[in-house]
């Protein structure tokens, strides 16, 4: 179960209201309407809060801004995106 975003471009944003990126739902009061953004820099990808009212998890962490690595889980509001790389 689940949805694949490619981070095929220089970045990708996700929240509630988001337009063209990672769509979370609008029935999740725990994510803002803009939650957050992935940034691919060359051989990582970072993640980063835009100022959310709940913030961002990374394997159960609390974080501001976080490298994100194969296998990483990040929780926006209720939603799960599990880091796969391209092998």
């Amino acid at each position: 179960k689940g949805t694949e975003w490619l981070l095929d471009t220089a970045s990708l944003k996700a929240g509630r209201s988001v337009e063209g990126g990672i769509r979370l739902p609008t029935k999740d009061k725990t994510a803002s309407g803009e939650h957050a953004v992935f940034v691919n820099v060359g051989d990582h990808v970072l993640v980063t809060d835009l100022d959310s009212a709940n913030g961002i998890f990374v394997n159960g962490k609390k974080i501001s801004k976080a490298r994100l690595k194969h296998g990483d889980k990040v929780k926006l509001g209720e939603t799960l995106i599990k880091v796969a790389a391209n092998q």
